[in-house]
C-alpha cells in the first residue's frame, strides 16, 4: 500500500512541472482561450527569469543534495525557491480567476496541496522554499491577471 501511496505522490508532482505548465499552454492555445494562454506564457517567462536571478545570488541546498558541475546544474541543485509550487500557484490562480468556478477553484485546491505536498516528500524542497515558491507564484500570477 505505501508503494502506491509513493507513486501517487510521485505522479502528483507532475502538475507542477515544466511539461505540464507547457501542455496547458498548447491546451488553452487549441482551445481558443488565448487570453489565459498568454497569461500562462508571461508566467513562464517571469518565473524562469526571477528563478535564475534569485538561484544565481541564493543557493540552498536541497534536502536530499544534488551534485552539480556546471552553473546549469548548480541552479537545478538549489532548493529556494521551489519552481514546481510557483507554477502550480500560477495555475491556481490563472485558472480560478478566468473561468470563476467554485468547484474548480477546490479542484485546484487540493492538487497545489498535493504539489507542495509531493515536493516536501521526495526531499526536493522545506516547507520554506515551497511556502515562498506559491507566495511568489501568487504575487506575480496576480500582477500579471492586474496588468496583461
Amino acid at each position: 500500500m505505501s508503494r502506491l501511496i509513493k507513486e501517487f505522490i510521485e505522479d502528483a508532482t507532475a502538475f507542477g512541472s515544466l511539461s505540464f505548465f507547457l501542455f496547458l499552454i498548447f491546451l488553452f492555445l487549441i482551445l481558443g482561450e488565448v487570453k489565459l494562454s498568454i497569461w500562462l506564457i508571461w508566467g513562464l517567462i517571469l518565473s524562469f527569469v526571477f528563478i535564475v536571478i534569485i538561484k544565481l545570488f541564493y543557493f540552498k541546498e536541497r534536502p536530499k543534495k544534488k551534485d552539480y558541475k556546471n552553473i546549469i546544474e548548480k541552479l537545478d541543485a538549489s532548493s529556494f525557491p521551489s519552481l514546481h509550487s510557483w507554477r502550480i500557484t500560477m495555475i491556481f490562480v490563472f485558472l480560478s480567476y478566468y473561468y470563476k468556478s467554485f468547484y474548480l477553484v477546490i479542484l485546484l485546491g487540493i492538487i497545489a496541496i498535493l504539489v507542495f505536498f509531493s515536493r516536501k516528500y521526495l526531499k526536493k524542497h522545506y516547507w520554506i522554499d515551497i511556502i515562498f515558491g506559491a507566495l511568489f507564484g501568487l504575487i506575480m500570477s496576480l500582477l500579471i491577471v492586474w496588468i496583461v
